[in-house]
């Protein structure tokens, strides 16, 4: 149960409004951003890997696709600003994005998770 929690967790803190809050800084540039957005991914995504183990290989898959799918929303969205600008800028069109999205792999992966748990607890 704890696994699934922490996988849960993890994809919460993985929403980009939630993700953006927690690393965007004031007077931050766009650049910096995005740098301290795929370590914080990473760092994230490393700490939770202990969790594979316990959930269904699917439930695992989706989560990996999920990561995958944030990490590319930013780094397509990081070429339309410059490097300088306002971290704001790139956070706004990384939201954007996410809301655009026609299939958000975090949604749907943080609905399985909880669907699982129901059924295993």
């Amino acid at each position: 149960m704890q696994a699934y929690e922490r996988l849960a967790l993890f994809l919460e803190r993985m929403q980009p409004s939630n993700l953006l809050l927690r690393v965007q800084k004031p007077n931050m540039k766009s650049s910096t951003l995005h740098a301290v957005l795929l370590k914080t991914i990473r760092s994230e995504y490393d700490h939770n890997m202990s969790c594979t183990g316990l959930c269904f290989g699917y439930v695992w898959k989706l989560i990996n696709q999920a990561k995958d799918q944030l990490i590319r929303t930013i780094n397509q969205n990081v070429t339309s600003v410059s490097p300088d600008s306002d971290a704001t800028e790139l956070g706004k069109l990384i939201i954007e994005a996410s809301l655009e999205q026609q299939k958000w792999f975090i949604d749907e992966a943080l609905s399985l998770l909880k669907e699982e748990l129901r059924k295993n607890y």
